[in-house]
């Protein structure tokens, strides 16, 4: 124990006192009663202090389990945490644990039967006082010993498995330990726990025993069956619980039914959580001496019937892992987040992103969400229609994401270097182009179709230098080079716009071998002799689209 609870609470000072009562030595039993609350209060203090930490540790530990989903690089300090409470809890507990146990018995055995008058009862009700604040510290960390170690995928697609992680952080083990999942809204979380309701389409135990040999059973694609694998760390032996499930139905008894189109309202009705619950048993309460319940629960998920909601379902999802149930955030802290999304999707696994979101970027992309003053709501972010000149409806985050899938899947050699323009206006790229005397060509992001690009072009004619634009989309056997190579608009036109300043020859552009900056910025598999470009990902865990991930 680390302030010495052995030394300074010893069984035996139980004993003395209890001879100092007995004997009716009341004036010493008051001085060793004096000197005995002073060290308990030092001694609560500092177990109060450490089950704090413990929280804003487990805190953090989501903070980052949230940020990982949207793209932060940040698993080391993900396993450091995870390390530092699975190593502190277990002796802050037992501190606090076998602190009750003294305390109680001085209570019980000497300060209930001494008959104590005047100081002696003021000191009784201090230590009384003492118990009950150790008490709640135990409830406290009962409420934080079971934590989830690896979160269930961001958005649950019906009928497909995920796979989640939960550690019980008390030691010794607990021998009947028994996990129960159930997925339920997130606002249903405390009456679930009153009520014990059971979910018929998520109801599962796993249990905390040698089944499975401590080996991953694979699940079969069409019985619905949950699996688990108990991990036994040998020095800690902390249980960790692996969970395999496969959603075959996710109705709420027919009261909350999954929208066939799904409406993205992350921040209202459409969260739900895993609730992981440890079964109640007598080991269990021996163990924790109380009947308090131990559970915890996933960070909110979105539940989808098919693939043709993920892009939506993501955008609810990044809005609510930066900013939570706000329906409105400053300018200033989206930005931020677009930011370093963009950095998060963009930047190859090898090298950080060469060409950030400069100002000028953010400030068109503030334009694009016309929200007309210095704050966002999620509906301008996530659901929104953004019409574009041709009559297309899309969303921001339609835009954002796919100009983001566009760049890192054929485009981030160009965009690294200042090749493409990118985002700005119309008006701004046409400004440019006049600026020039030679017949010149820029490439922006189109407002037409999400993900395509558009050559604005300028060309002599009897009245000066007229504008043309052309809009492309590129696919993954054409590259950028092909289509300036291919496009009639720009067969005599020998310059274009360089992001820096200025113009530069477009053989600068038909040189550039896209295909190999491709192999040098994506993951390659050999299969079959072929080699095969993996679809690009951003991290373990979090998908933005079927096409756009890492497996």
């Amino acid at each position: 124990m680390s302030f010495g609870w052995a030394e300074i609470f010893p069984v035996e000072t139980i004993e003395h006192l209890n001879g100092l009562a007995a004997n009716h030595n009341f004036p010493e039993l008051i001085h060793i009663l004096t000197i005995l609350e002073q060290d308990l209060t030092t001694a609560f203090k500092s177990l109060h202090e450490k089950n704090d930490q413990i929280s804003k540790d487990i805190g953090e530990l989501k903070r980052q389990q949230k940020l990982i989903q949207i793209g932060e690089n940040n698993e080391k300090k993900m396993e450091q945490l995870v390390q530092t409470i699975t190593q502190r809890f277990p002796e802050i507990f037992s501190d606090v644990a076998n602190l009750i146990v003294f305390v109680s018995r001085v209570q019980e055995e000497v300060l209930q039967s001494s008959h104590l008058h005047g100081c002696g009862l003021n000191l009784s009700s201090k230590i009384q006082d003492i118990l009950s604040k150790l008490q709640q510290v135990r409830s406290e960390l009962i409420s934080n010993a079971l934590i989830v170690k690896k979160q269930p995928e961001p958005v649950l697609i019906k009928g497909e498995p995920f796979e989640t992680e939960v550690c019980l952080l008390f030691t010794p083990k607990v021998p009947s330990a028994q996990v129960r999942c159930r997925i339920i809204p997130e606002q249903d979380v405390k009456s679930a726990l009153l009520s014990n309701t059971v979910h018929s389409q998520f109801d599962r135990i796993v249990h905390n025993d040698d089944s499975f040999n401590n080996k991953e059973r694979l699940l079969d694609e069409n019985d619905g069956v949950l699996a688990s694998r108990h991990d036994q760390e040998k020095e800690q032996r902390l249980f960790s619980f692996k969970i395999y499930e496969q959603l075959d139905s996710v109705e709420d008894n027919n009261e909350r039914p999954l929208a066939e189109e799904w409406d993205a309202t992350m921040t209202t009705e459409h969260k739900w959580v895993i609730l992981y619950e440890i079964a109640e048993s007598a080991d269990l309460r021996e163990l924790i001496g109380c009947d308090d319940s131990v559970w915890t629960i996933s960070l909110p998920i979105a539940l989808i019937p098919d693939s043709n909601q993920l892009l939506d379902a993501h955008g609810a999802i990044v809005w609510d892992r930066a900013f939570g149930s706000q329906e409105e955030v400053e300018w200033s802290e989206l930005s931020e987040l677009l930011r370093r999304l963009f950095a998060n999707l963009i930047r190859s696994n090898e090298r950080p992103l060469e060409r950030p979101l400069n100002d000028s970027d953010l400030e068109y992309l503030r334009n694009k969400l016309n929200s007309g003053t210095d704050s966002c709501s999620y509906t301008l972010f996530a659901k929104a229609e953004v019409h574009s000149p041709d009559g297309n409806k899309y969303s921001f985050w339609n835009y954002f994401i796919s100009v983001c899938k566009v760049i890192r899947r054929t485009l981030l050699n160009y965009w690294n270097r200042g090749l493409i323009m990118g985002f700005i206006s119309v008006e701004e790229s046409e400004c440019k182009l006049r600026q020039s005397t030679e017949p010149a060509f820029l490439l922006r992001f189109s407002d037409e179709t999400p993900g395509s690009l558009d050559f604005v072009c300028s060309r002599k004619s009897s009245n000066g230098l007229e504008l043309e634009t052309e809009c492309i989309q590129l696919k993954e056997e054409k590259t950028l080079a092909d289509a300036v190579r291919d496009s009639d608009k720009l067969q005599n036109i020998q310059y274009f716009c360089y992001k820096g300043c200025g113009l530069r020859n477009k053989q600068e552009i038909l040189d550039l071998d896209s295909n190999k900056e491709a192999l040098i910025n994506s993951p390659v598999e050999k299969r079959n002799g072929d080699t095969q470009i993996n679809p690009v990902t951003v991290i373990d865990g979090a998908i933005y689209d079927k096409e756009f991930q890492l497996e």
